[in-house]
């Protein structure tokens, strides 16, 4: 237990149900952490090497996002070899996605000297087949200490989906 207070920075204010259904909901806040990471007034040389540093996270993440597209690679009538590097590169990139994504974050807290960035999350549940992509990206790349999550909806509702998704599975 520490004395010391926790600084916080808003990160961004999301409703889910004002995102298109072809949109991934990490795009947003992606976009937000670049215009944090632009906007930040600091101009001391640790926020000017932490930009660089940010800039070059952020670059690192291009190869893991095309995985969140869904779309199939558009290799499959081509070579099995270049087949198989190609989803090799794609598994890595994977992988590595939500390490740089946690770095990309460290270095946003880093530039605003912040413990955590707050993520709110409003109405999630108002569109059901969202919702359960929200849970999911809190899940798999938002799990780290420095990112604060509220989400507000129907916790019925949110049972509800999350049990009908385990049935189907």
């Amino acid at each position: 237990i520490s004395d010391r207070t926790v600084n916080v920075q808003p990160l961004m204010y999301l409703d889910p149900s004002r995102i298109e259904s072809s949109e991934h909901v990490l795009l947003h806040i992606l976009k937000r952490l670049k215009y944090l990471a632009k906007c930040c007034s600091d101009r001391s040389a640790d926020c000017e090497r932490e930009q660089e540093n940010f800039r070059k996270y952020f670059q690192d993440l291009a190869g893991g996002l095309h995985v969140l597209s869904g779309n199939r690679s558009g290799l499959d009538d081509l070579d099995a070899e270049l087949f198989l590097d190609h989803g090799l590169e794609r598994a890595a990139d994977s992988q590595r996605l939500r390490g740089n994504l946690h770095s990309v974050i460290g270095a946003v807290c880093t530039m605003y000297r912040a413990d955590a960035l707050v993520l709110a999350i409003d109405d999630a549940d108002t569109k059901a087949e969202l919702a359960l992509e929200v849970l999911e990206c809190l899940r798999k790349y938002l799990d780290t200490p420095q990112v604060v999550a509220l989400v507000t909806g129907d916790l019925e509702m949110y049972s509800l989906l999350v049990q009908n998704h385990f049935q189907k599975d």
